[in-house]
């Protein structure tokens, strides 16, 4: 008896450990974002209860590298091999995105403003106005834009009228 209860208390610690991990490897951005949501005088209260975690998206989303499940409760999937892979950036540009998805009831918003300062003259390619861009934007993008180009996203993402909600685009 003694050998199983230790063996369960060591599977109990194992699970905290990965649990924890997990959690402290979203609870930045996260933070972050409850930050960014007070600033601009969002109720982003539910962040703090929303479950983020590692797991596998599934058809029809296969390309999908994040995904927000509006069950109940509500949980976003991260696939762990394209996190693995990304740099802070672009993790937190995913989080933020799910999160606009579950917490915003955010919609993707696909638009580019055709804005000359977010033209990249190379590649002529427009930066998209927005974080919820069904495509996640690429350490390059973030790069080429700036610390400015970052602002206006986030902006975007609590602020901006007319925005596309789960309930449709107001203009």
């Amino acid at each position: 008896m003694k050998a199983y209860l230790i063996a369960v208390a060591l599977a109990i610690v194992a699970l905290a450990a990965e649990i924890g991990g997990a959690y402290n490897e979203f609870a930045t951005y996260k933070n972050e974002f409850i930050a960014y949501g007070k600033f601009y005088g969002r109720d982003v209260s539910k962040v703090m209860s929303m479950r983020v975690e590692f797991g596998d998206i599934h058809e029809p989303l296969k390309h999908a590298v994040g995904i927000c499940w509006e069950t109940s409760p509500e949980k976003i999937v991260i696939d762990k091999k394209f996190w693995d892979k990304a740099s802070s950036e672009v993790r937190k540009i995913l989080i933020f995105h799910e999160l606009g998805h579950c917490v915003l009831h955010r919609d993707h918003y696909d638009y580019s403003s055709v804005r000359p300062e977010y033209l990249h003259p190379e590649k002529n390619h427009v930066l998209p106005d927005s974080i919820m861009n069904q495509f996640l934007l690429t350490d390059e993008d973030l790069q080429w834009g700036g610390p400015q180009y970052y602002q206006d996203l986030v902006a975007e993402l609590f602020i901006t009228p007319g925005i596309c909600t789960k309930k449709g685009c107001e203009r």
